[in-house]
């Protein structure tokens, strides 16, 4: 028989025998033991069949049924684009997290229109695991103001270097 559980790439876990006075532990990892570790838990990282031997204080031994660990690559950092309307896009579709200066929004779609300029990121959660976070991307607001009427102002390029231009239509 054995136990089966996920771990994401890079995570961690522990797994923890029966304790009681006076028992001692040998751990195996693939049918292999693991030298010099003789506690009754253990942190794993790598996938693969864990196992303890235990024994009792009268010298009878049992062992333990396997503790299969696999484990779930993480997802690719996202991409952050700004489409033809003015929004910041990631290139997944759900599990979105995204971060203006390094705090998190409210926002988990794939898609926002930010309101103010600032640095961008954002990180998306696939399968229970976390990608890293995105390259920067820093938006700067520029939109086209609808005054009313046909009225407008609009500033552009975006983003600009050393100079940008002044569009406007007031009645």
């Amino acid at each position: 028989t054995s136990v089966s559980t996920v771990c994401c790439q890079g995570d961690s876990l522990q797994i923890t025998a029966n304790v009681a006075p006076g028992y001692t532990y040998q751990w195996y990892y693939n049918n292999t033991l693991i030298p010099n570790v003789s506690t009754s838990s253990i942190t794993v990282s790598n996938a693969g069949s864990y196992k303890v031997k235990i024994t009792n204080i009268f010298g009878c031994v049992t062992n333990s049924d396997s503790y299969i660990v696999n484990e779930i690559p993480l997802p690719a950092a996202p991409v952050v684009n700004r489409n033809a309307n003015n929004f910041l896009t990631s290139n997944y579709t759900t599990g979105n997290k995204w971060y203006k200066e390094n705090v998190v929004m409210p926002d988990t779609t794939k898609i926002i229109k930010p309101t103010t300029n600032g640095s961008y990121t954002v990180s998306t959660t696939q399968n229970t695991c976390s990608s890293n976070i995105s390259n920067a991307y820093y938006y700067v607001v520029t939109d086209i103001l609808i005054l009313d009427n046909k009225q407008y102002i609009k500033i552009d390029p975006n983003p600009f270097n050393d100079h940008a231009i002044l569009r406007f239509v007031l009645n």
